[in-house]
């Protein structure tokens, strides 16, 4: 039996600690995650951490949020993700990489075939950074997450990563709220809904996005078939955006969760919302048809917002009849 490892570190490390773990990362190929977050690396610390990724052949995940480790580190990193062929994550939030780090990430990523999660929050990459990214997707076909939370992102690089998945196939998860996008970025956005058909989530919490740039995306979640998650949480919209996303769904089958807190939206004008994404949810999982529920495995006390697993026809008729639906109920799988 292979046993898989995963380390987490949380004080402070040295170099000489460093050496440690890359040595163990050298010989040892059960240690699958690598959590370095908040320990203060130093560009020495970076150098053997990035040579020991050259050679290193089980881990996936690297978690080194919270560095600094700035352009400088990167440059040892992206030498590491030209040759590393098996990690498949990477987390670089808060790490004062900029524009410049992102190019040389980008450069990397043109060449590496494995990794399929970026995370890059908090690092200030703005516009040039997003065109860096935006060209790095127009040939890489693995990445199927891009998190760029909080990085000065303007209107022009939301464009520039806007044209780039509509040529991008592979791409999955979208994650770029906390940015400057504007209405004209929103705009943008919902010009790629309407094409693209491999999206399947979208983060726009905090994008100051009001009842006019909900009418747009509601108009485009009318046509898109892919998205299954949409997050726009602390925007600007109220009521009448809520009705306009009240109005998609009744067309929309596909969006499975849809996070709309925080914004001014009065308690009754939750409940259309929550029905249709209740109906997807159970539609979806009737569809699937591979595994059913009995009466006597239904725990109804607790509330959630999704239902995740397949029912009988019976329970779906006495608990999902459409008089029913202000109630959602938690299914556990067994």
């Amino acid at each position: 039996m292979r046993y898989l490892l995963d380390l987490r570190y949380r004080d402070d490390l040295s170099l000489d600690n460093i050496k440690s773990i890359a040595e163990r990362l050298n010989t040892n190929t059960a240690i699958t995650k690598l959590d370095l977050k908040n320990t203060n690396l130093n560009i020495k610390s970076v150098r053997v951490l990035s040579e020991a990724l050259k050679t290193n052949k089980g881990l996936v995940e690297l978690n080194i949020e919270g560095n600094n480790i700035g352009v400088e580190g990167i440059v040892f990193l992206s030498e590491a993700l030209k040759i590393n062929t098996t990690l498949t994550s990477i987390i670089l939030y808060d790490n004062n990489i900029g524009d410049n780090g992102v190019k040389l990430l980008t450069d990397a990523l043109k060449e590496n075939q494995t990794l399929a999660n970026l995370l890059l929050g908090g690092n200030d990459i703005g516009d040039e950074g997003a065109r860096s990214l935006a060209e790095m997707l127009k040939v890489n076909t693995f990445v199927e997450r891009l998190h760029l939370v909080e990085g000065n992102i303007g209107y022009k690089g939301a464009k520039e990563l806007v044209d780039a998945l509509k040529v991008n196939t592979t791409l999955k998860t979208l994650q770029i709220g906390l940015n400057n996008v504007g209405y004209e970025g929103v705009k943008a956005l919902v010009d790629l809904l309407k094409v693209n058909t491999t999206l399947t989530t979208l983060d726009l919490d905090t994008s100051t996005i009001d009842d006019n740039a909900v009418k747009l995306l509601a108009d485009a979640l009318k046509i898109n078939r892919s998205l299954e998650r949409l997050y726009f949480g602390d925007n600007l919209f109220g009521n009448e955006g809520a009705r306009s996303l009240a109005d998609a769904l009744k067309v929309n089958t596909t969006l499975l969760r849809l996070d709309v807190r925080y914004n001014n939206i009065d308690l009754k004008e939750y409940g259309p919302l929550q029905n249709r994404i209740q109906v997807n949810n159970i539609n979806k999982e009737r569809m699937k048809e591979l595994r059913f529920l009995c009466a006597d495995k239904l725990k109804r006390p607790i509330i959630v917002e999704e239902i995740r697993y397949n029912m009988c026809d019976d329970l779906y008729k006495k608990y999902f009849a459409p008089n029913n639906l202000n109630e959602t109920i938690h299914i556990t799988k067994w």
